[in-house]
């Protein structure tokens, strides 16, 4: 038996061979016995890919940005892709987080190849805010002596996840609309 182009054969079974080193495309194959007699035909050889990526990661622990929110991806997870052959996508459900998903979260990771075999990951991500809350605080103020009742705006607080509500206390100081003793206080 002559495969053009290439390959080899191993005729381990009498009348059933084996043929190594092929790739995928199209054959001609040439059959000759022990009379000289030959037949010739075309073949066509497809790889089919049966075997499903293999996806790993470890439980992960993501700080929301400066925005207060965060996408996710392969890369930041650390999850990588094994795959036997050809191209693969992976996708990331769901992939976007915010303030109100603090905490550990579960997100499922799907890889596919080229040949449509399919792969899911199940993980939990710990969402972390650890951006430190600011205070703005107003302008000084200058008043007469005869001026004590003192008001003043409340300084403003500045965070990536203000949405969530939070306060400040004064800790020390008159609050707005006190009367202030002479002097700088």
């Amino acid at each position: 038996v002559v495969w053009s182009p290439g390959g080899s054969q191993n005729n381990v079974i009498p009348g059933v061979f084996t043929f190594n080193n092929l790739d995928q495309g199209s054959y001609l194959v040439t059959v000759t016995d022990a009379n000289g007699c030959t037949a010739t035909t075309a073949a066509t050889i497809q790889s089919i890919d049966l075997e499903a990526p293999q996806i790993s990661g470890t439980p992960a622990t993501i700080e929301l940005g400066p925005s207060g929110s965060v996408e996710i991806n392969a890369q930041n997870l650390g999850i990588t892709v094994q795959y036997n052959c050809g191209a693969f996508s992976v996708q990331i459900a769901p992939d976007a987080f915010d303030c109100f998903d603090l905490g550990p979260q579960q997100i499922t990771v799907t890889a596919e190849d080229a040949s449509g075999n399919v792969a899911s990951l199940a993980m939990t991500v710990t969402f972390v805010d650890n951006e430190v809350p600011q205070l703005q605080c107003p302008p000084g103020i200058t008043r007469c002596a005869t001026e004590q009742v003192v008001e003043y705006a409340a300084p403003v607080a500045i965070d990536n996840c203000l949405v969530l509500g939070g306060n400040f206390t004064l800790v020390s100081g008159l609050p707005s609309g006190s009367v202030f003793p002479q002097g700088a206080t």
